[in-house]
């Protein structure tokens, strides 16, 4: 069973934590790091939202966005970054997967 969908409040604040599978540190070099900046910027210059907060830590990724109209879901913005992170990182790192 899927989780029900989110809320979308125009304007509204999330606090989003996202981790790597297992907890695997899969972002402990810097380079990795750097991709998750990349993606980032690539959602901005994509979607309307602001980026208050974030922290990349060696096994997740904590942001606080901002949505500043009602197209752009934090769950589409979400998606668009992890999807980017996820293909990025597998390349960098030979793998497949989540």
């Amino acid at each position: 069973m899927s989780y029900p969908p989110r809320p979308h409040v125009r304007g509204g604040t999330y606090f989003i934590t996202s981790r790597c599978i297992n907890f695997e540190p899969f972002l402990k070099k810097t380079s990795m790091k750097e991709i998750v900046l990349e993606c980032i910027s690539r959602a901005q210059a994509r979607y309307c939202f602001e980026l208050s907060a974030f922290g990349i830590m060696d096994e997740q990724v904590r942001l606080t966005i901002r949505t500043l109209n009602d197209t752009d879901t934090v769950s589409r913005i979400m998606q668009h970054i992890k999807a980017n992170i996820t293909r990025m990182v597998n390349r960098r790192m030979c793998r497949t997967g989540t």
